[in-house]
C-alpha cells in the first residue's frame, strides 16, 4: 500500500456530487518529478469544482510527496512499452477513485478523469480498464516518449498502444491537442486518434490552433478560457454538469 499525495476540492452544499480526478504530466527530467506539487494545478481543478464535481488532484508515486518509486518507465527509446507505461499510470488513478469513492457525499456512479501529457495517455488507459463508475475521460495532449521539441522514442509503438487501448475502451473521452504541441504535433495526434477510433475506442478530437510557444502547456491556468468552452460541450453531450 502507497500513500498519495491529493488535494481535494469540495463544493458547497450537499451530495452526493460527481467525482473529477484531475492527473499531471510527467517531466522530462527524473530530478523534477519530486518538485512537482498539487498546487500546480489547483485553478484548473477549480474549473471542475465550481461545475459541482467533488475534484481530487492525485500525484502518482514517485512524484511530489507521494511514496513509492517511479513506476512509470516505458523502457528504451528503441524498443518502448507505452502500453505497460500508461496502465500503471491507469493503476495509480483507478487505486485513487477506489478510496474516494468511500467518502460520503461523492455520487460513486459518475466519475470524470482528466489528464495532461503522461496523465492524459493515462486517462485514455483508464476508459480501456471501464472501472466502475468512471463514465468518461478527458484526454489533454495524452502521449509518453517526447525526449525533446518534436521528438518522440518509437512514434509508431505509441500508436500502437493507442490502439490497444482503443479495443477495450468503451466510455466517451474527449481528446484536445494544439497546433503547437511540442511534445505530440497535429499530425501524430491524428494518428494516435485514428489508431484509438478504428480499433473500437469513442473519442471526440479537437486540434486548437497555436497556443504560447508551446501548445502542450494548454490545459493550463493561461489557457482555460480556450479549453473550457470545449470541455462544457462535451461534459454537456454525455449528461455531465456544466455551469
Amino acid at each position: 500500500d502507497y500513500d498519495l499525495e491529493a488535494q481535494i476540492l469540495t463544493p458547497p452544499g450537499e451530495g452526493p456530487r460527481p467525482l473529477a480526478i484531475v492527473t499531471h504530466g510527467s517531466p522530462r527530467r527524473a530530478s523534477s518529478r519530486s518538485k512537482m506539487t498539487t498546487h500546480q494545478y489547483f485553478h484548473r481543478a477549480m474549473e471542475f469544482a465550481r461545475r459541482g464535481y467533488v475534484t481530487a488532484i492525485v500525484m502518482r508515486r514517485g512524484y511530489g510527496r507521494s511514496e513509492g518509486r517511479w513506476y512509470e518507465e516505458y523502457g528504451e527509446c528503441d524498443f518502448p512499452y507505452y502500453d505497460k507505461a500508461a496502465f500503471t499510470t491507469a493503476s495509480d488513478i483507478i487505486a485513487a477513485i477506489a478510496e474516494l469513492k468511500k467518502r460520503p457525499g461523492i455520487d460513486a456512479n459518475r466519475i470524470l478523469v482528466v489528464g495532461q501529457s503522461a496523465g492524459g495517455i493515462g486517462a485514455v488507459a483508464v476508459a480501456a480498464k471501464n472501472p466502475p463508475g468512471v463514465v468518461a475521460a478527458i484526454n489533454f495532449a495524452g502521449g509518453r516518449g517526447s525526449r525533446s521539441h518534436g521528438e518522440v522514442c518509437s512514434e509508431g509503438e505509441l500508436v500502437d498502444a493507442f490502439e490497444t487501448f482503443g479495443e477495450t475502451a468503451r466510455m466517451p473521452t474527449l481528446w484536445v491537442y494544439a497546433e503547437n504541441d511540442g511534445f505530440f504535433n497535429p499530425r501524430l495526434a491524428r494518428r494516435f486518434y485514428e489508431a484509438f477510433t478504428e480499433a473500437g475506442g469513442k473519442a471526440d478530437l479537437i486540434q486548437t490552433g497555436p497556443f504560447g510557444r508551446d501548445g502542450h502547456g494548454l490545459f493550463s491556468y493561461n489557457g482555460i478560457s480556450r479549453w473550457r468552452p470545449m470541455v462544457d460541450d462535451f461534459l454537456r453531450k454525455i449528461g455531465l454538469p456544466t455551469w
